[in-house]
């Protein structure tokens, strides 16, 4: 997969586009074209169309990837969501059967290899690729629950060996990707698995063990190394700017994941300097008025996150 954006990879959310136009990760195909794959009008709900989670009168296919294994056999996936009964424009975003369909070619025909369904009300992504254990293709989807959060399931199959009654990996992220984080040639994952007591997302690594995806022990420097980087150049950007306004609530969220990866890295120094930046950021004052009071209680969240890190760490150097 290639390397994602150096803005989401500061966001921490890699797959970060909207779900009117879901990221795929494999070779992107016109669902137009995709429908019209052999034997493929055979497999997809009747009247299906390619659109967006806002069609509701048809059933509608948001996403469609394909891509050729080692043995240049065909496989094609998508995604189909049903149509919604008595349907109108407030039931656009409601949650509705969702259809994950992979496909392989048999002969001429394509052929259903694996057929899933949930409720939802779109996906996030979609990813059909070689980032399976030995390269072999493994495929990814990240179902999305609500139009306000990232976080919704991941689902996760290895086709080596072609065993999909059970996933490698089954659980709830807000972003996830694959990549060759060591240059070993194997695609590491890397989850953003949310935290209930941080209000920002740092990263977790998963290798493959056989067909399932386990944590792995190793640090992957490069990967906390390119996130530093990345995270120092926008808290220099914005601090060297001199704007008086209040700072964008990105800010925030960088300058507290700067220091909890410093902190979780053993670099404490600098962690309560990432900490103490996040906290000087946040503006005391209330809002003049009520929209810029409620971005300034979203700032004062993270100062408060910060302050209450930096004042365990100084506790623990202490004793």
């Amino acid at each position: 997969m290639p390397r994602q954006s150096r803005l989401t990879t500061l966001l921490g959310l890699i797959y970060l586009v909207g779900l009117l136009s879901p990221p795929v990760s494999g070779r992107p195909v016109p669902r137009k074209k995709f429908l019209q794959l052999p034997g493929m009008s055979e497999l997809v709900p009747k009247g299906t169309l390619p659109g967006t989670p806002a069609m509701t009168a048809v059933p509608v296919m948001v996403a469609a990837v394909a891509h050729r294994d080692a043995a240049k056999k065909l496989w094609a996936a998508c995604v189909i969501l049903d149509e919604v009964k008595e349907s109108s424009e407030a039931s656009a975003w409601k949650p509705r059967t969702g259809r994950l369909l992979l496909t392989g070619q048999t002969g001429k025909e394509m052929t259903t290899a694996l057929s899933r369904t949930r409720k939802t009300i779109g996906i996030h992504g979609l990813s059909l690729d070689a980032n399976g254990p030995g390269n072999s293709l493994a495929l990814a989807i990240h179902w999305a629950t609500s139009r306000d959060s990232r976080r919704g399931p991941l689902q996760i199959w290895s086709l080596h060996e072609r065993d999909l009654d059970t996933p490698a990996l089954e659980t709830s992220v807000e972003g996830f990707y694959f990549e060759d984080l060591d240059s070993d040639g194997v695609h590491e994952l890397v989850l953003y698995p949310g935290d209930e007591g941080s209000l920002v997302v740092l990263p977790q690594v998963l290798h493959w063990e056989g067909r399932a995806l386990k944590p792995s022990g190793q640090k992957y420097d490069s990967l906390t190394d390119r996130l530093l980087s990345d995270y120092e150049e926008v808290l220099t950007g914005y601090t060297s700017s001199g704007s008086a306004a209040d700072p964008p609530l990105m800010v925030l969220d960088v300058a507290l994941l700067q220091g909890r990866l410093l902190e979780r890295t053993g670099r404490t120094d600098e962690a309560l300097k990432a900490y103490d930046l996040a906290t000087s950021l946040a503006p005391s004052e209330p809002g003049a008025t009520a929209e810029q009071e409620e971005g300034r209680s979203e700032l004062r969240l993270r100062a408060a996150e910060a302050r209450r890190r930096a004042d365990a760490l100084r506790e623990q150097l202490e004793k």
